[in-house]
């Protein structure tokens, strides 16, 4: 009888995973670009929204042509300048959360939160709130990633990223955050705002 590793069967099973073609990030790719295909023909475009699951390099990253906005996931490691930025050897480039917190606010909103429930059924675990109206600051800039390790897309990508972050939330309840990574532009409040409204359908 063999035995493999629990780390070699690991990287088995990621490499099963990436080279498999039924996996989600691919059958999503494959629809996305059929559906860019076919309203092209009619000189139309469409936006390709993803919650979380959708923060897959494999995913987006050959869609940088196309008209996306995905909620981030993870934090990715950025190549262009961050300001502010100093390297330490357990940090030595600058992750996406450093991109972000390097830029200034450049709006806030108030805007009205519905009460949300814990669903059973969802794969996320969701914390209930309780209605209510949330102040909220804005952030957007461009950044370019580098490819993950793991990912068959090898190409860097540049993007936009808007984060959306309550302010002031209750005692007890969880801020309400948006990071979201998008092709759509983020020039003007109207840009940014398209984006948010995106994000929420």
């Amino acid at each position: 009888m063999l035995f493999r590793s629990t780390k070699a069967a690991t990287k088995a099973k990621q490499k099963h995973i990436r080279t498999d073609p039924k996996r989600e990030a691919t059958r999503w790719l494959r629809v996305a670009q059929a559906t860019d295909e076919a309203l092209a023909a009619e000189r139309l475009s469409a936006i390709h929204v993803a919650d979380r699951e959708g923060d897959n390099y494999d995913f987006f990253g050959p869609l940088t042509t196309s008209r996306f906005v995905v909620r981030v996931a993870h934090t990715r490691v950025v190549t262009n300048h961050v300001e502010g930025f100093v390297p330490s050897p357990g940090h030595p480039q600058p992750q996406l959360d450093d991109a972000v917190a390097a830029i200034t606010v450049r709006a806030r909103r108030s805007v009205e939160l519905s009460a949300r429930v814990t669903s059973g059924g969802r794969r996320r675990a969701v914390t209930p709130r309780a209605a209510r109206e949330a102040e909220l600051e804005i952030k957007a800039t461009t950044v370019s990633l580098r490819p993950p390790s793991v990912s068959d897309f090898k190409e860097p990508v540049t993007v936009n990223v808007v984060e959306v972050t309550e302010v002031g939330a209750p005692d007890g309840e969880e801020p309400v955050r948006w990071r979201l990574l998008t092709t759509e532009p983020i020039a003007t409040e109207a840009d940014r705002k398209s984006t948010r409204l995106n994000s929420s359908h």
